[in-house]
């Protein structure tokens, strides 16, 4: 027997969730083109990034993590406290999405990898391409939250659940959450989405670095560590603890203003001169004739 709800979605909410939406595909868009454009990225190392991700960070996590869970006892064992979930969730997807990472960064970069590929343009649009599937799927997830909550208070939640079968009750739970949440929590997910790409090509650049520019190879170490703590407040949520989503926003942006800074103290100094490069080779195309009338005076 349905409940009755007398619950809607408040205009701000679904403005947030619109905002979200289309932020998170903005930041993916304008990246690509500028990378692309400007900075004449390959395509290659994009598609590479979207292949690990699938690999490493999705199929390897969700094998790594049913198979831990597949030892007797070990559910009960790691639910029982806030720290031995985090551990269970944040250790796996952090490990097996640096080790994506790494292996692209190998196939990019190592001593038998492309030389055109060489560069600390082709290593972001690797990180751009690696972030591109999740942050398709939650800019479309919010798109289809607008939908729904627009759906919600047209027919009410009772009305929707009637057209539906939702024998476990999951649709139930993520209307009445949707009409019971902030605005403003709307507009966290989407802002966290901008977040995960800059970090990620705050460590790729690093790797990059370590791989080919002869930075000390602690930093992988430092970045793979940055990678999986980066998973924490994300996988808090997860695991069903109550943490305040701007706590948890807070966090990510604290993490990776950590790795940004890194990346601009150490690997902007030996990889500047390629930027340099293109900028330089880029202005010329575009005043060739001025640039031969200064030759000829």
């Amino acid at each position: 027997m349905l409940l009755e709800y007398n619950l809607s979605v408040s205009t701000g909410s679904i403005t947030a969730m619109t905002l979200s939406g289309l932020a998170a595909f903005a930041m993916l868009v304008v990246a690509i083109i500028l990378l692309f454009k400007k900075y004449k990225a390959k395509f290659m190392p994009m598609v590479i990034g979207a292949i690990c991700y699938f690999g490493f960070a999705y199929m390897l996590y969700m094998i790594v993590t049913a198979a831990l869970l597949s030892i007797p006892g070990a559910r009960e064992a790691v639910d029982k406290t806030i720290v031995t979930s985090i551990i269970r969730s944040a250790l796996p997807l952090g490990i097996t999405t640096f080790a994506g990472l790494y292996v692209g960064g190998k196939v990019l970069f190592g001593n038998k990898a492309d030389e055109r590929y060489h560069s600390v343009q082709n290593a972001l649009i690797f990180a751009i391409g690696f972030t591109f599937v999740s942050t398709i799927y939650i800019a479309f997830n919010y798109l289809t939250y607008v939908s729904v909550a627009q759906a919600i208070n047209e027919t009410g939640i009772d009305g929707l659940l009637a057209t539906m079968a939702d024998d476990d009750g999951t649709m139930e739970s993520m209307m009445v959450n949707m009409c019971n949440s902030s605005a403003w929590s709307f507009l966290v997910g989407g802002l966290s989405r901008v977040v995960v790409m800059v970090f990620e090509m705050a460590i790729c650049s690093l790797i990059y670095a370590v791989m080919k520019k002869g930075l000390d190879k602690k930093w992988m170490y430092i970045a793979c560590i940055m990678q999986v703590v980066f998973t924490f407040p994300q996988t808090i949520i997860e695991t069903g603890y109550k943490v305040n989503w701007y706590v948890s926003l807070l966090a990510e942006v604290i993490i990776a203003a950590v790795a940004v800074v890194i990346a601009l103290k150490f690997v902007k100094p030996l990889i500047s001169t390629e930027i340099e490069k293109v900028t330089v080779k880029e202005e010329k195309k575009a005043f060739p004739k001025f640039d031969n009338n200064l030759k000829n005076q």
